[in-house]
């Protein structure tokens, strides 16, 4: 029988439906899922969905992510 993945955190730095596939194959097997987010995506459904959720820093004074 494989390990339990329980103790293991998955890193998601992809967004989108390509996030909310993987956290959803991690969740299947167990693991929990940590999610890298700009500004713009705070309210995406891959960044809540994640058991811990990251914002990407901004430089000082950025007034968009374009900026960064």
């Amino acid at each position: 029988m494989p390990a339990p993945l329980s103790n293991h955190m998955l890193f998601i730095a992809n967004r989108g439906e390509i996030a909310a596939r993987i956290q959803r194959t991690a969740h299947a097997l167990g693991m929990r899922t940590i999610a890298l987010y700009t500004p713009s995506d705070a309210t995406a459904p891959h960044v809540s969905a994640a058991a811990l959720a990251v914002p990407l820093p901004m430089p000082p004074g950025a007034a968009s992510e374009a900026a960064a």
